[in-house]
């Protein structure tokens, strides 16, 4: 009861000081909050990492279950949270152009043309650069960060996707200079790492279509384990294609071993993904 209550109190604590600095404005009747970090790089525009949340639940909680706020700024990024719309049964989703995960009920929102706005104020009205866009999604999330990289005019900096997908036909997605992470648990029961067939495929074969689009070594390599889990040892495997058509480009999987839809994680997963996209 002591430790369920200390747990308490320190998300209390997190909370309050999180919302305590955040900016807050509106997009088509849609709270954005923009987290800066405490001491930005001097005379230099920041970039910012939009946190999509999973099907059901809000940007509130994933930014708790993730950390996330405090792991971005930490790398001297702006956070930004914001929610999905909400389904005919109450549940928050993205609109990621299929119904295989989330748009259940046929929803004609327009959530690529929402985060276009948003980023579009971010970078005028909110000094974040141009350049330096990120998206990091879980689950439903997941998928609505590759329907931004395969829909969207923006030129985002990189993506990071975890426990999602997305659909197999990527031929008619632009040619872009984004990079992809996308980290997937073995185990997931939700978005399933095998894949399901007509509706997603697994990861790597997701990746390989990917590196083919952006003219990336369509052999993988395997490069290195990291250790993001409690009591996984370095449980997660990195795969890398090489030599893409833009030279900063990276396009990566990393395969969590035994890892199930919500990684028990070390409070450093968004970091190392994080860190991992921006490195040139």
């Amino acid at each position: 009861m002591k430790t369920i209550f200390l747990f308490f109190l320190c998300t209390l604590f997190f909370l309050s000081a999180t919302l305590a600095r955040a900016k807050t404005f509106q997009v088509q009747n849609r709270s954005v909050h923009l987290h800066l970090p405490s001491s930005p790089p001097k005379g230099e525009k920041i970039g910012a990492v939009i946190l999509l949340h999973g099907y059901g639940t809000n940007s509130w909680q994933q930014n708790l279950y993730l950390q996330f706020s405090r792991q971005v700024k930490n790398l001297h990024l702006a956070a930004v949270l914001l929610d999905g719309t909400k389904d005919k049964k109450g549940k928050r989703f993205w609109n990621a152009g299929h119904p295989s995960c989330c748009n259940f009920h046929q929803s004609s929102v327009d959530d690529v043309a929402f985060l276009e706005e948003v980023i579009a104020e971010l970078i005028t009205n909110h000094g974040i650069h141009e350049k330096k866009i990120y998206l990091f999604g879980h689950s439903n999330g997941g998928f609505m960060s590759y329907e931004m990289l395969c829909r969207s005019k923006v030129d985002l900096a990189g993506i990071a996707v975890l426990a999602g997908s997305y659909y197999e036909n990527i031929e008619h997605c632009p040619l872009k200079e984004t990079s992809i992470l996308h980290l997937h648990g073995t185990k997931d029961d939700d978005i399933l790492y095998k894949g399901r067939k007509e509706e997603y495929p697994d990861p790597l074969t997701l990746h390989k279509k990917w590196a083919q689009k952006f003219g990336c070594l369509i052999s993988e390599i395997k490069e290195k384990a990291h250790n993001l889990v409690f009591f996984g040892g370095d449980e997660t495997d990195e795969f890398f294609f090489k030599d893409c058509h833009f030279p900063s480009q990276k396009v990566a999987h990393w395969r969590m071993k035994g890892v199930g839809h919500l990684p028990f994680h070390k409070l450093n997963l968004v970091k190392k993904a994080m860190e991992f996209l921006k490195k040139k």
